[in-house]
């Protein structure tokens, strides 16, 4: 079983929730979070819990992942 957690956004509303999923299913989320609780190192530390899951996979297309680290740009 190969478990993984992501931050999800949906952009409308700007919710963001922390999701495992294992094998591409959601099992598991936290949220919703602000983007300053939004921490790519404690990703795999959070309290998560399946309450939310299923509105999570029924609404799937409503959201994008999230970024948890800002692409380097090299200075011009």
């Amino acid at each position: 079983m190969d478990v993984e957690h992501e931050y999800w956004v949906e952009p409308e509303i700007g919710a963001i929730w922390a999701v495992e999923l294992s094998d591409e299913e959601v099992v598991a989320c936290h949220g919703p979070l602000t983007p300053a609780e939004v921490n790519g190192d404690a990703l795999d530390f959070l309290q998560y819990s399946p309450v939310g899951v299923t509105w999570l996979r029924e609404n799937r297309r409503r959201f994008i992942e999230y970024p948890t680290e800002v692409p380097y740009i090299p200075p011009t």
